[in-house]
């Protein structure tokens, strides 16, 4: 069985700045249990609205008690390469900025010593992420990563993550949320991994033929 570690991320009680408490309520290893406070930089919600801006513009969700930055373009070392699509390097740089806000300090060293101890097994970690506040839950927690070299913590061949949602209010969403499913196929170069283009068109014929509701888009 995988040795499982378990996050959990709440708002604090009587905190109106963007400070969430971060503990470890599961470990394999006495040591691994830990706790810390957080604060929710405006940085990283300048990076977050860019990241909507370009996947979900229909949506804007802020962080409650940090100030919203009214310009969401951002320049980091992350934006210089020329030859990275603007898509890429966004999403490069939230999942960085995430990963550098999430697993700091003691949370952090919890992560290494529980990565340690689960390849000494020769096995892998579970990485469960908790969220309890309804701020936090569009976040997209599946794109972190530690650099940009390493892979997202949700493709990550050493991890295995999931999250879970409990104990949080309603999440406030505009009237105008679209009711369509919107399922992106992406056509990679490397033909061993990826889709050739008339598989695609089928698997879009067969999504549209089980719900007239969904709206399929071919990236090549």
């Amino acid at each position: 069985m995988n040795p499982n570690l378990t996050i959990v991320i709440s708002r604090l009680n009587g905190t109106e700045n963007g400070t969430f408490a971060v503990w470890v309520i599961d470990s394999p290893l006495p040591e691994g249990f830990t706790h810390q406070q957080i604060v929710w930089l405006r940085e990283l919600t300048t990076t977050w609205l860019a990241w909507q801006e370009m996947f979900s513009p229909e949506q804007k969700y802020t962080i409650t008690g940090v100030a919203d930055s009214s310009n969401s373009i951002i320049e980091t070392e992350f934006l210089g390469n020329n030859n990275t699509p603007y898509s890429t390097k966004l999403m490069q740089q939230l999942g960085v900025s995430l990963w550098q806000w999430l697993w700091s300090g003691d949370i952090r060293r919890s992560l290494e010593q529980n990565q340690s101890f689960a390849l000494g097994r020769q096995s892998t970690l579970r990485v469960r992420l908790d969220i309890r506040d309804p701020d936090l839950i569009p976040v997209p927690w599946e794109i972190m990563l530690s650099t940009t070299s390493k892979p997202a913590i949700s493709v990550n061949q050493q991890l295995l993550f999931s999250r879970t949602t409990t104990d949080v209010g309603i999440l406030k969403l505009k009237e105008t949320t679209p009711e369509k499913l919107k399922i992106l196929l992406v056509v990679g170069e490397k033909k061993a991994f990826s889709l050739e283009q008339d598989e695609a068109e089928t698997l879009k014929e067969i999504f549209q033929a089980a719900s007239a509701n969904t709206e399929i888009d071919i990236l090549l």
